[in-house]
């Protein structure tokens, strides 16, 4: 069955799979990506639900050494005024710096409001973003981490989710970029603070995508890794990449996005 087949290429355990579809005979002979917004919407949601699987724990977490986030979209610190669009940043206890990484690069699914990272062999390529940090709380980066685990969908048991993490090496910009928005006179003080870089590279948590050669051909390219304030893209306008930034409309959790994100297959 082409339903069947095209939601076990997405990833999802086939028995889980096998249950869901039952109820969709009328459409177990399309691919999901052909199938009615509403239906696609359901059946990706069912799945995704049934596929997280426990949470990563505190405990586990700090177990490793890393207490820093490379953020290169909506989780960025200079997203808005305020920080970030989910609020991970929020609080006045974050202190953040610009920063690069080298070994990926930035693109977006042109009907899609956030981007992606993906891993690439080109040695002059970086993204550009922002390195989160909560210096005097080691626990409050575990459940911020946690946070990010949860709006990414990411879980160490998950195998074939949408992101991957890892680990890896961000430098930080001495001085902040030229896009930092402004703070406005009725703001409190709760947005993150913008903090002198350390002189060494920071160890940090990367979420990240895979994604084929023929998928990237379909997407914007950032050409200078840096999503809000884009220099070379390719297919839309910054303009448009503004408008989405600043007007946000899309899915507001890893489960929506999901459910979104599927106009083609990998």
């Amino acid at each position: 069955m082409a339903l069947k087949k095209s939601l076990c290429t997405l990833g999802f355990d086939e028995d889980d799979v096998q249950d869901v579809i039952g109820d969709y005979k009328d459409f177990q002979n399309q691919d999901i990506s052909k199938c009615p917004q509403k239906i696609t919407i359901e059946i990706i949601g069912i799945l995704s639900a049934a596929a997280q699987p426990a949470s990563e724990s505190v405990e586990t977490i700090l177990k490793s050494p890393v207490r820093a986030i490379f953020a290169y979209g909506t989780l960025r610190a200079d997203y808005s005024s305020k920080g970030d669009k989910w609020g991970v940043t929020h609080g006045g206890t974050c202190t953040w710096t610009h920063a690069t990484v080298s070994g990926f690069e930035l693109y977006q699914e042109p009907n899609l409001y956030y981007p992606f990272a993906t891993r690439s062999d080109k040695k002059d390529i970086k993204l550009v973003g922002t390195l989160l940090q909560w210096p005097s709380d080691d626990k409050l980066f575990a459940e911020k981490l946690s946070k990010c685990n949860q709006i990414e969908g990411w879980s160490p048991n998950l195998k074939h989710g949408l992101y991957k993490r890892e680990v890896i090496l961000a430098t930080p910009i001495p001085t902040p970029l030229k896009n930092l928005p402004k703070k406005k006179a009725d703001e409190t003080n709760n947005r993150p603070k913008f903090k002198p870089p350390p002189p060494k590279p920071v160890k940090a948590y990367i979420y990240y995508q895979e994604k084929s050669e023929e998928h990237k051909a379909n997407c914007v390219h950032f050409a200078n890794g840096n999503w809000l304030n884009p220099q070379g893209t390719t297919k839309i306008t910054k303009g448009f990449l503004k408008e989405q930034k600043d007007n946000p409309c899309g899915p507001s959790s890893a489960q929506e996005r999901r459910a979104m994100d599927r106009g083609s297959v990998d």
